[in-house]
């Protein structure tokens, strides 16, 4: 259970460059990653009564011992249904992944879906932890493919 609702992650998938196949990476070509990310998910009934509903999804890697944030994306939920499909499209800027000598800087990134009441309009730094550890029902690790020319 997560903020008070239950969810079922049912879909995962990474569409590249090709939307008739999936990867199990994410790419990096000559602009940096543009990607999309499909999740499909069911919420329980007591969703509904609940009328400010969020899934962000959350790129971030470690430098050090601190967390850097790649991207934050983030889609309102409807109150009509409680299944549905997202689509997330991934925007990196290559100045983001690479060093100096224009060597990609991470291997991999964390992924997080997060579930809570919170916009990203009302959203300020100090309360992303707080919201990130309350309310993610997915982290994994994503490798990143090297596919600049």
């Amino acid at each position: 259970m997560i903020n008070g609702m239950d969810i079922s992650f049912s879909e995962f998938k990474i569409i590249n460059s090709n939307e008739k196949y999936t990867d199990p990476y994410l790419v990096l070509n000559e602009n940096g990653i543009n990607s999309v990310i499909v999740t499909s998910l069911k919420v329980d009934e007591g969703y509904k009564q609940n009328l400010d509903r969020f899934i962000y999804l959350i790129l971030s890697t470690i430098e050090g011992d601190k967390e850097v944030f790649l991207t934050k994306e983030y889609v309102q939920l409807p109150s009509e249904v409680n299944l549905f499909t997202i689509d997330f499209k991934i925007n990196v800027d290559k100045s983001l992944l690479l060093v100096e000598n224009g060597n990609l800087k991470y291997n991999w990134v964390n992924l997080r879906l997060v579930y809570t009441n919170t916009s990203l309009e009302q959203l300020r730094d100090p309360e992303l932890g707080r919201i990130v550890r309350g309310g993610t029902f997915l982290k994994t690790e994503i490798p990143i493919f090297n596919k600049r020319g």
